[in-house]
C-alpha cells in the first residue's frame, strides 16, 4: 500500500537533479523521468527513448529534457542517446536502461545526484516522483519494496524446463493504490530513510497469466543501482557510483582453476540453493572448505560473484568449469558478502551498517519520511498507462 501527493505545478523545492523527458522541444509528448548524474548525463529507461510500434530498435532523434525542481525557468535541452548505451528490454533479463548526453550543461542551481549501493530490502520504504501526461508539474509517489523479482519471475517462470532463468536482479515495487504509471519510468528511486538514489523505477504493461490482479496488469520494479552500473558501466565515464558493493574487494577476485583442481559442482548446487531461498535450505548455511582445497574457495567466491548485480558479468564465462548462467543463483540473492577472517567486528559491523543505510540520516528534502496515512486529500489513483 503507498500514498501519492498530485501536484499541479513544478514544486518549489523539488530536488533539482529530476528529469523530464520529451520527445519535442515543446513539452508536448512527454517520455518519462530520469536521473542527472553528471553536469552532462542523464540516465532513464531505454523503453522510454523507443518507439512503441514495432521498428529497427533505433531512438527517437528529437530528445529534450528539463529539471522541474530548477531555481528558475529554464528552456529544455536536447539530448542524444550515447554511443553504446542503450540497452532495451530483455524479456526476464533487464536491460531497459539508456545513457543520454545533453548539448550543454544546464544552468547554475541544477545539481546532479550520485547513485548508492544499497541492500533493497523487503518492505523499505521508497518514493518516487513521476510526470504523467495529466501532471507534468510532477507527482510524489511513496509505497515499498516487495523483494526480489521481476515480473516473470513473479508469475512462476523463475525456473523454465530449459535455457536460462530471469535474472534481471530486479526489485518489485508495491503499487496496490499507488497511481504509478505511464510517465514513471525513469524516476530516480530515492530511499525512504537513508535519502540515498538506489536506482531507476521501470513501469511496463503486463500481460494475462501472471499473478497481478485481472484489473492492474502493469507493473514496476527498482532496478538498482549495481545492475545500472554493471549495464551502462558509468564509472568509465567519470560519474561516480557511492556505496559498499556487495561481494567485497577480498572475495571479487577473478575466479581461478587451482592447477590440477576444479571447482566442486555439488558445493556449488548447495550454495545456490540457499541463495535462491529454496524451501528446503536452512536459514543459516554452514560451509567447510577443505583444507588445501583451493578448488572450494574458488567455488564459493564464483558462486557468490555470479549472484551479485554488479559484478556478475566479469565472471560469466560457460567453460567446463565455469557453468552456464542457467545454473547459477539468482541475478541479486547476495546482499552483504566479506571474508571475515582480517576484519574486526566493528569494521564489519560499519561496514554492513553502510551497506544496509543505517549510517547517514534523509538526505536534503527528504524529512524522515516513512510511507504512511500522510494525505493532502483523497488519493486518486491515475489509470495504468
Amino acid at each position: 500500500m503507498g500514498t501519492s501527493r498530485r501536484t499541479p505545478n513544478s514544486t518549489p523545492g523539488q530536488e533539482s537533479w529530476r528529469v523530464r523527458l520529451f520527445r519535442a522541444e515543446g513539452r508536448t509528448e512527454p517520455l518519462g523521468a530520469g536521473v542527472l548524474l553528471h553536469r552532462r548525463y542523464v540516465v532513464s529507461c531505454g523503453h522510454a527513448v523507443l518507439p512503441a510500434e514495432p521498428s529497427s530498435g533505433r531512438p527517437y532523434e528529437d530528445l529534450y529534457v528539463d529539471f522541474p525542481g530548477a531555481p528558475g525557468p529554464a528552456e529544455p535541452l536536447r539530448a542524444r542517446v550515447v554511443e553504446g548505451r542503450l540497452i532495451p528490454p530483455r524479456a526476464g533479463r533487464g536491460g531497459d536502461l539508456v545513457l543520454l548526453e545533453l548539448e550543454r550543461e544546464p544552468e547554475d542551481g541544477v545539481e546532479p545526484a550520485q547513485l548508492h549501493r544499497q541492500i533493497p530490502a523487503r518492505g523499505a520504504p521508497v518514493q518516487v516522483t513521476g510526470y504523467p501526461s495529466d501532471l507534468l508539474g510532477g507527482e510524489l509517489a511513496e509505497t515499498v519494496l516487495l523483494g526480489l523479482g521481476d515480473p516473470e519471475s513473479l508469475a512462476g517462470a523463475s525456473r523454465p524446463a530449459s535455457g536460462p532463468r530471469p535474472a534481471s536482479g530486479w526489485v518489485a515495487l508495491d503499487i496496490e493504490d499507488v497511481p504509478i504509471r505511464h510517465g514513471y519510468s525513469g524516476a530516480g528511486v530515492v530511499h525512504g530513510r537513508s535519502g540515498k538514489v538506489i536506482g531507476l523505477l521501470t513501469h511496463r504493461l503486463g500481460r494475462r497469466g501472471t499473478t497481478h490482479p485481472a484489473d492492474r496488469l502493469d507493473h514496476a520494479s527498482l532496478i538498482p543501482t549495481e545492475t545500472i552500473q554493471r549495464e551502462l558501466g558509468l564509472e568509465e565515464l567519470g560519474i561516480t557510483v557511492t556505496g559498499v558493493r556487495a561481494v567485497a574487494g577480498d572475495i571479487a577476485r577473478p575466479v581461478r582453476a587451482s592447477a590440477g583442481e576444479e571447482p566442486d559442482p555439488g558445493l556449488r548446487r548447495r550454495l545456490v540453493r540457499w541463495l535462491d531461498g529454496e524451501m528446503d535450505a536452512l536459514p543459516v548455511e554452514v560451509v567447510f572448505v577443505r583444507q588445501g582445497r583451493t578448488g572450494d574457495l574458488d567455488t564459493l567466491r564464483g558462486t557468490l560473484l555470479a549472484a551479485d548485480r554488479e559484478q556478475q558479468a566479469r565472471e560469466e564465462v560457460s567453460t567446463a568449469q565455469q557453468p552456464a548462467r542457467g545454473d547459477g543463483p539468482l541475478t541479486g540473492a547476495i546482499d552483504f558478502a566479506v571474508d571475515a577472517t582480517t576484519r574486526t567486528v566493528s569494521s564489519l559491523i560499519q561496514r554492513f551498517a553502510e551497506r544496509a543505510g543505517l549510517d547517514s540520516g534523509p538526505g536534503p528534502g527528504h524529512e524522515g519520511f516513512v510511507p504512511g496515512p500522510r494525505h493532502e486529500g483523497p488519493a486518486r489513483p491515475g489509470p495504468p498507462g
